[in-house]
């Protein structure tokens, strides 16, 4: 006897006896073609709404992100701490490391990031240097040193000089 799912109607016959559907994928979609679709955009805001006036709840969600923001902020810190300065080798304090990025396009600053997730895809991108290390490669990456550059501005300085 052939058994097919009730809303794709694909061969479930392999399955356990009891299934009526291919994947909770056809259960949930036929569920809420039997009940209806779960909400609307506009009641789905008016219930977020309703549920922003209760007593406390708003404060509740405050926390709940303050927590998890928390999570990241330490996840962070003890990798910056972990990894070390790339150049000097520095790690004492997490304050003093920065995450450097040096591969790929930047999409957001590692400090903003909202989840653990999200901070490790972009750490991915990044080396870890100390502050000092971290301005050195940023001036030199925007200001690469030209060979006749020193002999210029010791030019500079002494007309200069002789000016005064």
């Amino acid at each position: 006897m052939i058994r097919l799912c009730k809303r794709c109607s694909n061969d479930i016959t392999g399955t356990h006896h009891n299934r009526k559907y291919c994947s909770n994928v056809c259960y949930e979609k036929e569920r809420y073609k039997r009940t209806g679709s779960r909400t609307t955009p506009e009641q789905r805001k008016k219930y977020y709404q309703k549920r922003l006036e209760q007593e406390g709840y708003s404060e509740k969600l405050q926390e709940q992100g303050r927590k998890r923001a928390k999570k990241v902020r330490d996840f962070m810190n003890r990798y910056k701490i972990m990894k070390r300065c790339r150049d000097c080798g520095y790690k004492q304090h997490h304050v003093a490391l920065d995450f450097d990025h040096v591969i790929g396009e930047k999409i957001i600053n590692v400090c903003n990031a909202k989840s653990i997730k999200q901070a490790k895809k972009e750490i991915r991108k990044c080396e870890v240097v100390c502050s000092n290390c971290h301005r050195i490669r940023t001036y030199k990456r925007l200001y690469p040193c030209k060979p006749d550059i020193f002999k210029a501005t010791y030019e500079v300085e002494e007309k200069l000089e002789g000016s005064f």
